[in-house]
């Protein structure tokens, strides 16, 4: 795939993945997808709540803070 240091290989990994989501006409973001800039936000700490509390959660390595999953919905939204 190349790539001769992790953060290479990570890089073309983030590159291949933007590609594939061109390829099936993924959106790129959660606004990008229709959803309003008011409803998100208006549901943004329910959503976090939720995703914190979600057993998949104790999965990661790390246990986020809600604070930290508010954050990557936000980046995910713009």
């Amino acid at each position: 795939m190349g790539g001769s240091t992790d953060d290479e290989k990570v890089d073309l990994l983030i590159k291949a993945i933007q590609k594939l989501k061109d390829q099936v006409n993924i959106p790129k973001s959660i606004s990008a997808a229709g959803v309003k800039k008011e409803d998100f936000y208006a549901t943004l700490d329910e959503m976090s709540e939720l995703a914190f509390d979600d057993q998949c959660t104790a999965a990661n390595p790390r246990y986020p803070l809600i604070k930290e999953i508010k954050a990557m919905y936000i980046k995910v939204f713009e």
